[in-house]
């Protein structure tokens, strides 16, 4: 599960000094990975909050999120559960039940059920979330990935394929909305959808993908590394497909990353070894010769330094 953020009150004037103290006092100690100290200090500031004028109650809704969360790191989940229902609670009521501000809690909540394996309600608090998402920022709000794919998790693991494919293929049209088809913005979740119809068996529309992906990425000449990605990709699946162009495109990717630096000189010896086995599998022998030959250069080299 995603390490998640926790929350600190925002140096509101109506905050005793010792308040904000104690809240950076559990910052630190969460980082540091003293999640025992950092819990009674959590719970230290609530009480001590609970105490003031009741006005600065409007910032419990927060402190209780912390709570959640520190306690979700602590693997309390009874505890976890409580915090944030109640954290969930005061900020409907500080707010309202469709503002924003609910989103934190709600989607800490559902990562909460999810880990514990409690589909159906983890499902609910996605559901509320994203429902509250769309109506603050847009149906087709990017914003909402993480949401898509954890509900798209909860519907692989209720067999619900067609669902959770929808999902996946809505995230896509949510960057292609915001920036356009052709946008180098909307790589990345082109590449994700491409990964994902592979993944699924869906072969043909994933190599459509990942040809429409590799013309953004070569016409815009984004990075290398991003174009390595989609040329693996598209020869996996071609691969997986039992067609032609699996070594082609393996060997075009080991040529991608040539004089990339974020590559070392093993990397790219490995990425033409794979070529050439992909494509001499494949029964390409042109290319698989070519791949093998200039593996063998690259491991030369390495032997020379």
């Amino acid at each position: 599960m995603p390490t998640l953020p926790i929350l600190s009150v925002y140096g509101d004037s109506i905050y005793p000094d010792s308040i904000e103290s104690l809240q950076r006092s559990v910052l630190e100690h969460r980082n540091k990975g003293n999640l025992k100290v950092a819990v009674e200090l959590q719970a230290n500031i609530i009480e001590q909050l609970l105490e003031q004028k009741s006005e600065q109650n409007s910032a419990l809704n927060t402190l209780y999120y912390n709570m959640g969360i520190l306690q979700y790191e602590s693997d309390n989940f009874l505890a976890a559960k409580l915090a944030l229902e109640k954290s969930i609670t005061l900020t409907k009521k500080t707010y309202g039940p469709l503002h924003e501000s609910t989103l934190n809690g709600l989607t800490s909540l559902g990562l909460l059920l999810l880990r514990e394996e409690l589909l159906e309600s983890a499902m609910e608090s996605f559901s509320e979330a994203q429902y509250i998402m769309h109506r603050s920022y847009g149906v087709r709000s990017t914003k909402q990935e993480a949401l898509l794919d954890w509900m798209s998790k909860i519907h692989l693991e209720q067999n619900h394929f067609e669902a959770a494919d929808t999902l996946q293929k809505l995230n896509y049209e949510t960057y292609k909305a915001t920036y356009g088809s052709s946008d180098p913005r909307s790589v990345p979740a082109l590449l994700k959808l491409g990964l994902w119809l592979q993944r699924s068996g869906q072969y043909t529309d994933s190599i459509s993908r990942f040809k429409d992906a590799i013309h953004i990425i070569k016409s815009n000449e984004l990075p290398s590394e991003v174009l390595h990605e989609a040329l693996l990709g598209i020869a996996k699946t071609h691969y997986l497909k039992g067609k032609c162009c699996a070594g082609e495109y393996m060997a075009e990717a080991a040529h991608a990353i040539t004089d990339n630096i974020k590559f070392d000189i093993i990397d790219k010896h490995k990425a033409f070894l794979h070529a050439a086995d992909m494509s001499l599998f494949m029964q390409d022998e042109a290319i698989g010769n070519k791949a093998v030959r200039r593996s063998c250069r690259i491991w030369n080299q390495i032997g020379n330094t």
